[in-house]
């Protein structure tokens, strides 16, 4: 009995640790699909379109009859089921036949609705996807902010003591002191900023995913390499146009339903009439058909309105392209610039706010520079590193989400 236990306890002791684990990128966009509410309805929403696709196009129930014909009123045989000859208890089925091409415009228009929803739960889980994308990044680069203050806070104790022993030479002022602990107390100011923006970080991303992020985060960020030319070719595949052609598809359908309408349906009746015992019993066989005589002021009315409920969803088609081709062009344009200015932060302005910072500090401990000069110099150098921290960032998240959401493939 303990090995049982044991071993049905082994399952959520595994779990738990899998939760626990450090989170990779790969990891949280899988996490983010399993656990996703959106997907979850939308998976609902597909399976209940694919069950409408059954009885689409199918013919109605048939109907069950039942009644009396001719029962007398009055004279002799008033009220009697058997005594005269005219008298029936009557059973029947009654089937309708709606014509063939407006089934077949039913059956079309279903599987259309599930076209539709396959093509919505494909986009939800590209924006699932992206989302997750950029609260992984988000705190991954916020981690890196972290490891730096962690590094600009050392450095600032290494600040203090040339501050105490320059001022061991009588050359420092009492405010140079101050302006040490001062610069002190901006850094843990950075700190707190940063906790909230961590805290703020960690939400999301367990928002996203559905479980605690509780050792961390595992491994860097992918490197992405975006090919505009690609992403635009790939747009009329984007899942946010596939749906409008399968609203075309649906409205073509109801077009065509309603073009049927002016072909007659017709239904069929068999009743079987049972008389007295002394009377034989008969057999009723009835067809009916429907006589669309007013398609001037019936159909026509509603296959034009079909006509121009497919029109908008053209136009809203071409809408929708436009938009998208737009918000990539303009995405493509902010990477480029991110990218660009990222370089630039790198290859120039870290190490010019670098070298001026250590000029700076040199000087001050020669006498020949104020502290004030030295602080203002380490300001712009740990501005800049964070510049190049938050650039990356959102050169990152930018490149992810222009894959994950345009090109629907992993970064």
């Amino acid at each position: 009995m303990f090995y049982k236990i044991l071993l049905l306890a082994m399952p959520l002791g595994l779990a738990s640790l899998a939760q626990g684990a450090p989170l990779s990128f790969a990891n949280a966009l899988e996490l983010a699909e399993q656990h996703s509410p959106a997907l979850a309805a939308q998976t609902a929403g597909i399976a209940a379109a694919r069950s409408m696709t059954r009885p689409a196009g199918t013919l109605p129930d048939p109907k069950l009859l039942l009644g009396v014909e001719n029962v007398p009123v009055s004279g002799p045989d008033a009220g009697s089921l058997t005594d005269d000859g005219m008298t029936m208890q009557t059973i029947g089925l009654m089937q309708e036949f709606p014509n063939t091409a407006k089934r077949q415009a039913r059956k079309d228009s279903a599987r259309a609705r599930l076209a539709r929803e396959e093509n919505q739960q494909t986009l939800i889980r590209r924006e699932v996807r992206r989302a997750a994308a950029t609260a992984w990044l988000t705190r991954f680069y916020l981690e890196q902010r972290a490891v730096l203050l962690d590094e600009l806070e050392r450095e600032n104790r290494l600040f203090s003591e040339v501050v105490k022993a320059v001022q061991m030479t009588a050359s420092a002022t009492t405010a140079d002191g101050l302006a040490s602990r001062r610069e002190a107390a901006a850094l843990a100011d950075r700190r707190d900023n940063l906790q909230r923006e961590m805290t703020a970080a960690n939400a999301e991303l367990v928002q996203w995913i559905g479980v605690p992020v509780l050792d961390g985060l595992n491994g860097s960020p992918p490197t992405v390499r975006v090919d505009g030319d690609h992403l635009h070719d790939q747009l009329p595949t984007h899942p946010k146009l596939l749906r409008y052609e399968a609203l075309t598809r649906s409205a073509e359908a109801r077009l065509r339903e309603a073009s049927a309408a002016t072909r007659p349906d017709w239904e069929m009746e068999v009743v079987y009439g049972h008389r007295g015992d002394s009377f034989d019993d008969l057999v009723s066989l009835q067809v009916s058909l429907d006589l669309p005589v007013s398609t001037g002021s019936r159909q026509h009315p509603r296959i034009a309105a079909r006509r121009q409920q497919l029109a908008s969803v053209d136009a809203e088609r071409e809408g929708a392209l436009r938009q998208l081709r737009s918000e990539l062009d303009d995405q493509l344009a902010e990477l480029a610039r991110l990218e660009s200015q990222l370089e630039r932060t790198r290859n120039t302005w870290l190490p010019l706010a670098r070298d001026n910072a250590h000029l700076q500090l040199a000087g001050y401990r020669a006498g020949r520079v104020p502290i004030a000069s030295v602080l203002e110099a380490r300001r712009d150098w740990l501005d800049q590193r964070v510049r190049a921290i938050d650039l990356a960032s959102e050169a990152a998240i930018t490149a992810a989400g222009l894959q994950l959401y345009f090109g629907g493939e992993q970064p």
